[in-house]
């Protein structure tokens, strides 16, 4: 029925909204949180076990019916405890990021409730590396202990599982043969049977029993084999910076993976916008543009990436309007990846992130592994945006507005457009008009507004319903305001 949300989350026409901006404009279902589900903790382990509660939905009938499935195709059997609280159990999944995942309170027969769950890489500490490395051979025996968060597992009981993995998929099979061993740690009640489990094997067998030194120097052996065959991965990631100092100002593209010998780093190509507002384009050019709206920051041909913000007056402490505007919000989106907007939380100083136009909590971690991006966050004034392409987003809070820095990689050359420039070493053409017309770089403030006004964003990249105020606007042929 088009007046519930049932079978129908994340929908916004018919009578009644199931989308989530819908709060803001109080055109909801009633039924929404019934069927567009919250739950709490809202991330866990990528290896499963973590339970988490239903929010919002209590179910006063006794059920052995509860089933969770995620992806459409894993479930586990959730409960209903004393209290009438729906819970569901993670199971093992095969990646990090955002799981949809379903509920069916009638055994599987129907499952018209949805919800997100997020995975996470979760580790253990091995204590003694050395023993767990060679244990088997001479002289290596004895216990072997490891550690984890128990705040990742709040539970009394657990098993401790051991699994196998290797390569699958579009690679070839010469690099299908990888033998790694892993440690699943899960809640005792975990129900065995229902995520196809398939211990490791090569424990278990003969040659391993015979003689652990030599399936190991074999193991190795093959692996090195394989090695030589495989092509040079490192060549097709981008350098990582040297030094503390490239780091630090490298932060929006990179985030603590090991360096390289640096022989081929290169520095990312920064532009900037802050205050009310300045810009630097890539190419080193300073103007400031004090119009009003929603703007093209950046376009990139070749990777689709699209950089929009948002330009507003702010009031006085006298309740008036200031005569000039900054940014107050910001929204990326590469491709097809997710689309993440960062804005300024009304009258707190803090910063408020969107995906896909429902807001993120990050009470449990403060990063996300997304669809073609990675997001992280520090202190709730700074977010970062690392993007497929190796492109980079960072935005923070600069007094009332938004400070915004945009970093790209050497490919970008020749291939930039917006108020940040044309990144191409030639300040000379940086206000490029859409007509192709180049005004110079001394351009005066009128014709500033020309090149300003020509980069109006005529849709958003997340546009919700016209008029939201929760959202950026949806705007087609917007009025432009200067000052």
């Amino acid at each position: 029925a088009q007046g519930n949300c049932s079978h129908r989350c994340g929908v916004q026409d018919g009578p009644c909204s199931c989308h989530p901006t819908c709060f803001g404009l109080a055109s909801c279902c009633s039924d929404i949180r019934d069927f567009c589900l919250e739950i709490l903790p809202y991330s866990g382990s990528v290896m499963g076990g973590k339970d988490f509660v239903v929010q919002h939905l209590n179910w006063s009938n006794s059920t052995d019916g509860v089933i969770c499935r995620f992806k459409e195709s894993i479930q586990t059997r959730g409960f209903v405890d004393s209290s009438g609280r729906v819970h569901c159990v993670s199971p093992l999944l095969y990646e990090t990021g955002r799981i949809p995942f379903t509920l069916s309170m009638d055994n599987g027969c129907s499952f018209p409730r949805s919800g997100t769950w997020l995975a996470e890489s979760e580790k253990s500490q091995l204590v003694n590396e050395t023993r767990w490395q060679y244990y088997g051979t001479a002289s290596t025996q004895g216990n072997l202990t490891l550690t984890w968060n128990t705040l990742a597992l709040p539970t009394n009981s657990i098993t401790i599982e051991l699994w196998g993995y290797k390569e699958t998929g579009e690679a070839s099979r010469n690099y299908q043969r990888w033998k790694v061993g892993a440690l699943r740690i899960v809640n005792s009640k975990h129900h065995a049977g229902e995520n196809n489990e398939h211990a490791l094997a090569w424990h278990l067998g003969d040659d391993f029993r015979a003689d652990p030194v030599a399936w190991a120097r074999a193991q190795c052996l093959a692996w090195g084999e394989l090695e030589d065959q495989l092509p040079n991965f490192l060549e097709e990631l981008p350098d990582c910076p040297c030094t503390l100092a490239q780091a630090q100002a490298d932060s929006g593209r990179f985030q603590r993976r090991p360096s390289s010998d640096c022989r081929s780093y290169q520095p990312p190509r920064l532009a900037s916008t802050f205050g009310d507002p300045h810009f630097v384009t890539f190419d080193g050019t300073n103007f400031t543009f004090n119009g009003r709206g929603e703007y093209v920051l950046l376009e990139a041909s070749g990777t689709d990436l699209r950089v929009q913000a948002r330009a507003q007056t702010r009031m006085t402490p006298e309740g008036s309007q200031d005569r000039g505007t900054g940014l107050t919000a910001v929204a990326v989106q590469e491709g097809d990846s997710d689309v993440v907007e960062v804005r300024l939380r009304d009258g707190a100083g803090a910063l408020q992130v969107l995906l896909n136009q429902e807001v993120l909590s990050f009470k449990e971690q403060r990063w996300m592994d997304l669809k073609g991006m990675f997001l992280s966050v520090a202190a709730g004034d700074r977010v970062s945006v690392m993007l497929s392409s190796g492109a980079g987003l960072e935005v923070s809070v600069q007094g009332p507005f938004l400070s915004v820095a945009v970093l790209l990689p050497n490919k970008f050359l020749t291939h930039t457009r917006g108020l940040l420039g044309t990144l191409n070493d030639n300040p000379s053409d940086d206000f490029t008009l859409r007509s192709g017309q180049v005004l110079t770089p001394s351009a005066s403030s009128r014709e500033l507004f020309q090149f300003g006004a020509d980069l109006v964003s005529c849709g958003w990249l997340a546009p919700p319903s016209n008029g939201h105020k929760e959202g950026m606007r949806y705007l087609v042929g917007s009025t432009v305001h200067f000052h």
